[in-house]
């Protein structure tokens, strides 16, 4: 976990997106997660790109979890 002023960003794979509603879902819960400061989501990618200031992957991947996606850190 990194100190509140870093600004760090982590690139997700996520499973089950299929539309602009599924990006809203995706965004929405990342958004969610303390410390997140900006979420990208690219659908047809698969992928949620996230800047934040302390969020662990693992919180995020949970939020990701607790809407129904599956998600894990891009390689």
């Amino acid at each position: 976990m990194c100190t509140t002023n870093e600004r760090r960003e982590i690139t997700l794979d996520v499973q089950g997106m299929t539309c602009a509603i599924c990006a809203q879902r995706v965004s929405g819960a990342l958004r969610a997660v303390d410390g997140v400061l900006e979420v990208q989501v690219q659908v047809r990618e698969g992928r949620a790109t996230v800047s934040h200031s302390g969020a662990s992957t693992d919180a995020l991947i949970h939020a990701l979890e607790r809407v129904g996606y599956t998600a894990a850190q891009a390689a």
